[in-house]
């Protein structure tokens, strides 16, 4: 059969006054709920602290999301009820690690599942399995959504060819494979080796 042309879809989605986005990486700033029905985003009110805040794609209300303070690269849960995210406190340094936390779209205080997380957006995957770089010079690891223990390393770094970092992980749709990015080589540590 003849393949059907998507439509396209243009969205424009202008910040409730007094809003400002935060976060100078597009990565760190937004993020669509796998239903298609929201949008996670980091932005500040007035002076107050960067926070997460989400907003129906059908409305043109955004509610924050309380006790993010400090959130940077978020990603949702695969039944998009739930959003993981790195925090930092806004005295730390923006290239030192954070912690990787989950909050309820629908309430509740965050949770802690790791106490180093790095500037980079995670992948939440079926089974409650979250992908994350922990460090700067890390592999990716991985640590359970619901039930957080100590994160265990998924794979390792090929040092000898200069790689210095896994990051930016995404589930495919099958939910056991997965892509990333890998950085590093023998004449820069921070080329982009390809994914």
């Amino acid at each position: 059969p003849a393949a059907v042309s998507p439509a396209t879809i243009r969205l424009e989605l202008p910040l409730a006054a007094g809003l400002s986005l935060t976060a100078t990486d597009p990565a760190a700033r937004f993020a669509l709920s796998p239903d298609g029905r929201r949008i996670a985003f980091v932005a500040s009110s007035g002076n107050g602290p960067s926070m997460l805040w989400v907003r129906f794609l059908d409305t043109l209300s955004t509610q924050p999301i309380a006790g993010t303070d400090g959130a940077s690269y978020p990603f949702w849960s695969p039944d998009s009820q739930s959003i993981a995210y790195v925090a930092r406190p806004s005295s730390q340094n923006v290239g030192s690690p954070g912690t990787l936390r989950r909050v309820d779209v629908s309430g509740g205080r965050p949770v802690m599942l790791a106490d180093r997380a790095f500037s980079a957006t995670g992948a939440w995957g079926p089974g409650d399995v979250i992908l994350f770089t922990p460090t700067g010079n890390s592999p990716l690891h991985r640590v359970s959504a619901s039930a957080p223990g100590p994160p265990a390393a998924v794979g390792g770094l090929d040092a000898g060819s200069g790689e210095v970092q896994h990051c930016f992980p995404s589930f495919l749709p099958d939910g056991r494979h997965f892509v990333y990015t890998s950085l590093g080589s023998r004449t820069a540590a921070n080329d982009a080796r390809g994914v």
